[in-house]
């Protein structure tokens, strides 16, 4: 498949039809021959013109108040609850009192080797693995579970908080 070449002319001339609201592919038409919507897309970008060619879209209106004749779910049957966020306290209102942590859950009676393999696990054994899959050495932590599928010290590695702005 042959390039589109981008000479001087062609380039000018892109830049001239560009503000005119041609879409890239009325555009590609215009600059001849093997010239594609998606090199005048690419060139635009990498000359760094504005955005073109993006329409408002027409966003579905919701009415405000149920339409007669339909009939909506109560909120206890609908399929996506909304989240609900922890409130920030107001100014010189106490903090709220914290949840007392989950009671630790009972471990395993079976005893783990040192350097467990993924045969030797028990439920709540840390999946974290350790070393090369390809050596005899590779093994995982096998210590109690207790965020997901790690322990606490693998956890904290594994998952990141979010930090809302």
């Amino acid at each position: 498949m042959a390039y589109f070449e981008w000479t001087d002319e062609a380039v000018e001339k892109l830049r001239s039809l560009w503000p005119t609201g041609l879409s890239c592919f009325q555009i590609a038409l215009q600059l001849g021959p093997g010239c594609t919507k998606n090199a005048v897309i690419g060139k635009s970008h990498r000359l760094g013109l504005p955005a073109h060619g993006d329409k408002p879209r027409l966003r579905s209106v919701r009415p405000s108040a149920p339409v007669a004749g339909h009939a909506t779910r109560p909120a206890s049957q609908r399929r996506h609850k909304p989240r609900k966020w922890p409130r920030k306290p107001f100014p010189g209102e106490p903090a709220p009192i914290a949840a007392a942590p989950p009671p630790p859950r009972p471990r395993s009676s079976r005893k783990l080797p040192v350097k467990p393999t993924l045969l030797e696990l028990v439920e709540d054994s840390c999946r974290w693995p350790i070393g090369d899959p390809g050596t005899p050495d590779f093994h995982f932590c096998g210590q109690q579970r207790e965020i997901k599928a790690y322990c606490l010290e693998h956890a904290q590695r594994a998952f990141q908080r979010r930090i809302s702005t």
